[in-house]
């Protein structure tokens, strides 16, 4: 079992590091466009570069820290028996072999609540404008991952404004660039 999570760990890496350099060369081929008038390093295909460069980077990582793993990983007898991790009543169940049964299930429906979230995110954005909308989405999202009994409401909403309004005047401001405001102003 544990070299089967050690090759899905080294097979993500691989898939990772063949994307992240399809990526990075793809970059190369976006026209140039420069907002500064030629003076300035950072042109349409910028942040493109970097996002290739960070997931060769995270990549690679990933592949030495499991190629490290799977060399210093103790050997596990396979012939371990259900007998042996069955409860009394001689009743098998998954959980004696994998812990992380429930915690799956819990990930699972948190990636998918998530996956909402953000979709009602981007219909809202168009009629709230970024910056409220952006502040919904992120208090939605500390709500839903933050355990109930380390929920402080009034940090959550503070820092939900501060990050929205924070970006969106780095990025207007900042960068010139354009965010919705939407129907509300």
């Amino acid at each position: 079992m544990k070299k089967l999570m050690q090759n899905k760990e080294l097979l993500v890496g691989v898939i990772f590091l063949v994307v992240g350099i399809a990526y990075f060369a793809l970059a190369f081929t976006i026209p140039s466009y420069d907002a500064y008038g030629g003076s300035s390093v950072v042109d349409s295909s910028f942040v493109p570069k970097v996002v290739g460069i960070l997931m060769i980077v995270l990549s690679v990582m990933q592949l030495l820290i499991a190629s490290k793993s799977s060399k210093n990983a103790p050997t596990v007898e396979a012939s371990a028996k259900p007998e042996e991790t069955a409860e009394e009543g001689g009743e098998f169940k998954v959980e004696d072999w994998d812990d992380d049964a429930a915690n799956r299930n819990a990930d699972t429906k948190a990636l998918v609540a998530i996956f909402l979230i953000l979709i009602v995110y981007m219909a809202l954005m168009s009629v709230l404008g970024f910056m409220i909308s952006s502040a919904l989405f992120l208090f939605a999202t500390m709500m839903l991952l933050t355990p109930k009994q380390k929920r402080k409401l009034p940090i959550m909403i503070i820092l939900s404004v501060v990050v929205a309004v924070g970006v969106y005047y780095l990025f207007v401001y900042g960068l010139d660039m354009v965010l919705p405001t939407g129907m509300i102003g």
